[in-house]
């Protein structure tokens, strides 16, 4: 009995620093939620869990904005982004998906219809997909 209390609490004590150092050696969740690939799969997309914001853009129109990295696997480039989609577009279901700097600045944008399959509109749709819980539950605290 005493063999096994003693195991017990080592194992508690086991537990508790591993967990303690999860951070350091890197042992915890990656923060980037994956959203597609292009059609070779050498490139991912991907979405920075928690970063989903509503905001207006230069025109004043409310937009649903994440943070996206855009990896290439074959040459390890690694580029980072604020893609934005109007939420009109997000209740029509096509529109333009917008791609700026993390200063703000536009660089390009993509045309997007729900369900056609490119990346343009599949990451418009998670970055809906997002937009739609929220309003979903914004709507619900209301009396």
């Amino acid at each position: 009995m005493l063999l096994k209390l003693i195991i017990m609490k080592n194992i508690r004590s086991l537990t508790i620093l591993i967990v303690a150092f999860l951070p350091i050696y890197g042992l915890t969740q990656d923060p980037w939620d994956k959203v597609t690939s292009d059609i070779s799969g050498t490139v991912d997309f991907l979405i920075l869990r928690g970063s989903f914001s509503v905001r207006s853009n230069k025109k004043e129109d409310e937009v649903a904005v994440v943070t996206g990295k855009v990896i290439n696997n074959k040459s390890k480039n690694i580029n980072l982004f604020q893609w934005y989609v109007k939420t009109e577009d997000c209740f029509r279901q096509k529109g333009k998906m917008v791609a700026l700097d993390m200063d703000g600045e536009y660089k390009f944008e993509s045309d997007f219809v729900f369900d056609a399959g490119n990346v343009a509109s599949t990451t418009a749709e998670a970055i809906c997909s997002l937009y739609a819980e929220q309003h979903r539950s914004n709507r619900s605290k209301g009396l």
